[in-house]
């Protein structure tokens, strides 16, 4: 039983390692074109299609 708890922890520790050495994801680059002559911006497929 006494070995159960420790594989068990073993686990969680390795999997808490590798959750904290794994890179975040990427951040997204926002497409976001904005107007001097009104403050409004557009951003997403609208500013892609633009």
């Amino acid at each position: 039983m006494k070995s159960r708890w420790g594989r068990l922890f073993a686990m969680a520790m390795m999997a808490t390692l590798l959750a904290t050495l794994m890179p975040a994801a990427p951040a997204q680059v926002q497409d976001r074109i904005c107007f001097n002559e009104v403050p409004d911006c557009i951003e997403g497929r609208f500013a892609e299609f633009w």
